[in-house]
């Protein structure tokens, strides 16, 4: 089967470029958001807290 613009290998338009390109991203943002959920929902650890609070200060003073 002659290959065009529109259709891939396989010969089906509906699988194109773009559609699996969609499904991929979509599949790998499903994937990581599945593996890093328990992550996210973790607090900050209290050194990076405190961390993050001397970031801020020292942000805030520069800008005045």
């Amino acid at each position: 089967m002659p290959l065009d613009e529109k259709s891939n290998c396989a010969g089906s338009a509906l699988n194109g470029p773009t559609v699996q390109r969609h499904q991929t991203t979509f599949f790998l943002g499903h994937s990581l958001r599945s593996h890093y959920e328990d992550v996210i929902k973790e607090p900050i650890p209290d050194r990076l807290q405190a961390l993050a609070e001397q970031l801020e200060r020292r942000a805030f003073f520069d800008a005045q």
